[in-house]
């Protein structure tokens, strides 16, 4: 259809659409009847007109707009400076971490270590370090930073510095290093090995960074603990701690801290502690010298409860009071347990004092803790140690001794009591024995151990037959020996006697006291000798060696040595010795009689080792033997 069909013929359409108004107006403007409404007189002529423009901005506004952009201020400029150098770093760093030509890198430098993957505590690492240089500019003032934990090495720093200097292009430097590993079992020591270097013409400094692992096998120091894993409720409980080193290095300044379990109650130790009731201070340890403590206290508790104990080994830490670093911990748990039936050696002390010569009783009690009997009990009695000589055993109560095995065992055939034993019936069993001299053992250790094992068959409700058992044991410690030994003299000695060697009535005569002390073993704190001068003799105050502490009591009539710590004899021939002067005015009363000048000696001092009380006692020194000759009162 034509555009002409569709166009209205007298204006807009109904609805005043747009279209229709456009079409109208076009209309209108062809129409003739308008242009001849135009009229020529009123047309007015174009003509150029000039207007007054400024070359310039007017200075109220745009002069001074126009000279902030020429100048701008300090802030921009520090903007604009700081944007462009962070654009320059980060295209430079860009350009260095993509390894450029002619620019270092990380990747081609090659940071090579080959070591011990395993070491043993106190064993030597071996490294061979290997560094490349694979950039084709220097790397100067190039050092290899060496750093560890503390405690990996022995007595060392926690790091190293080795000066290399400059890598050139292409150059491969190789390293040794040694480094004594030292900690725990399973331990994993982390090596971290830094080389540090700068680039020709710049002060920053790059470091390559590589770590290397190694594992120990086994600590540089052994812990061995003895003890039980069972015991019973509210019973004494002993443990004993054994420390030496696992190499051939002596290790320094050791110490050794125990974390005691709830319910557990210290009560002594051997040595004693160095610090509160669980460190103990050991110094210097060898493969020829290991330490050992003792350890004995009260453990409370409820039946199937657990008590574990905590120890930790290694250098002790004066600051803190700590042992630090560890080089070996361990723990030990304790099952609380009231077994069936029990035996306990009748000592209350874990560790039990004996001396030389000494015949050493041992009571053993044992009992029946269940409500039902128990038939077939057996009690053994194991001996060991340094100090034990089994030709002394004596068994008592029907026990026989078997020496190959060094054991006494009682049983129902020799000892009826233990056929059959009802609910809480308890018996005892005992034996004796004799150390073995001193002289006789070597090395440092002078103890036996006894331990008591007990086990029997308890009949229940329904029959169930089944074997218990129970251990118990303790350590005698061998103590060292002191002599006491006193003599008189008139020629000889340090003092010149007046009067004469047979004391005449009326005449005044002074005799020379000796006291020799000797000490076979270990030191003796403590050490006094007492004496109580006769009526018949007067102090005349003179002792030798002077230093010695001697002193008289006039009220008492008491003359006390104190000697303080009594060493052991450094030689057989040398000894601890005093002398000191007595003067005796015989009476007529006393006409023919030997003459006492001492009515008793006593020693008395402190084993260090073993804690135990010394005491030598002498009988009453009289002149019957003064350099040989009887001495009597004479006229």
């Amino acid at each position: 259809m034509p555009m002409d069909d569709m166009r209205p013929e007298n204006g807009p359409n109904k609805e005043g659409g747009v279209f229709d108004r456009i079409e109208a107006l076009k209309q209108r403007l062809i129409a003739t009847k308008d242009i001849k409404k135009i009229r020529p007189d009123k047309i007015h002529k174009l003509t150029q007109q000039a207007w007054n423009v400024p070359r310039e901005w007017a200075e109220s506004g745009n002069n001074v707009m126009k000279r902030s952009l020429r100048h701008p201020t300090f802030f921009k400029k520090f903007f604009i400076f700081s944007f462009l150098g962070l654009v320059a770093s980060v295209v430079f760093a860009y350009f260095y971490l993509s390894g450029g030509n002619n620019l270092v890198t990380n990747k081609k430098i090659d940071l090579e270590v080959l070591g011990n993957a395993f070491v043993s505590g106190g064993e030597k690492a071996n490294f061979d370090i290997i560094i490349v240089n694979k950039n084709s500019v220097d790397l100067e003032l190039a050092s290899l930073l060496i750093k560890y934990d503390k405690g990996v090495g022995v007595k060392i720093p926690a790091s190293e510095r080795i000066q290399i200097g400059t890598i050139t292009p292409g150059e491969t430097k190789r390293l040794p290093y040694t480094l004594p590993i030292i900690g725990q079992e399973g331990d994993i020591k982390n090596i971290v090995f830094d080389l540090e270097y700068r680039i020709p013409g710049s002060n920053a400094l790059f470091v390559k960074t590589t770590i290397n692992q190694i594992t120990l096998r086994s600590s540089i120091l052994g812990i061995g603990i003895d003890a039980s894993n069972i015991s019973s409720p509210n019973q004494s409980f002993s443990m004993k701690v054994s420390l030496s080193p696992n190499g051939s290095e002596t290790l320094g300044n050791i110490a050794l801290k125990i974390e005691y379990p709830t319910g557990f109650t210290f009560k002594s130790s051997t040595p004693t502690t160095f610090s509160g009731n669980n460190i103990w201070y050991l110094g210097d340890l060898t493969s020829a010298t290991p330490q050992s403590i003792s350890i004995v206290g009260d453990i409370t508790g409820f039946n199937d409860e657990e008590r574990v104990f905590r120890l930790y080994a290694g250098e002790f830490d004066k600051t803190n009071n700590n042992v630090s670093p560890v080089y070996v911990s361990k723990i030990h748990s304790v099952i609380l347990n009231k077994p069936f039936l029990s035996a306990k050696i009748n000592e209350d002390s874990q560790v039990v004092p004996i001396q030389n010569g000494q015949v050493v009783p041992v009571s053993i009690v044992w009992q029946n803790n269940t409500e039902q009997p128990i038939r077939d009990i057996e009690v053994v009695a194991s001996l060991s140690g340094p100090a034990y000589d089994n030709t002394t055993t004596i068994p008592r109560d029907g026990g026989e001794f078997y020496a190959d095995r060094n054991v006494i065992v009682w049983d129902s055939r020799t000892n009826d009591k233990m056929a059959l034993a009802n609910s809480g019936e308890s018996g005892s069993v005992g034996f004796t024995f004799t150390p073995k001299p001193t002289n006789l053992i070597s090395g440092p250790n002078k103890e036996l151990s006894v331990t008591v094992s007990i086990k029997g068959t308890p009949i229940d409700s329904v029959s169930e037959v089944k074997e218990v058992n129970s251990i118990d044991s303790r350590i005698y410690k061998l103590g060292t020996s002191v002599a006491l030994d006193q003599a008189i003299s008139y020629t000889s000695g340090p003092f010149k006697n007046s009067g004469t060697l047979q004391p005449k009535i009326g005449i005044n005569s002074t005799y020379s006291v000796l006291w020799v002390l000797s000490n076979t073993e270990s030191l003796v704190t403590g050490s006094q000798v007492r004496a109580t001068l006769n009526k018949n003799f007067e102090w005349a105050n003179e002792v030798m060696p002077a230093g010695e502490d001697v002193k008289y009591n006039p009220a008492s009539r008491e003359i006390i040595w104190t000697v303080g710590d009594l060493v052991k004899n450094p030689a057989p021939n040398i000894r601890r010795q005093v002398y000191f002067k007595v003067s005796l005015n015989a009476k007529q009363a006393q006409f023919g009689e030997v003459p006492t000048i001492l009515d008793r000696t006593v020693f008395s001092g402190t084993d260090a080792i073993n804690g135990s009380q010394i005491s030598q006692n002498k009988n009453a020194l009289k002149m019957n033997n003064v350099e040989g000759v009887e001495i009597r009162v004479g006229k």
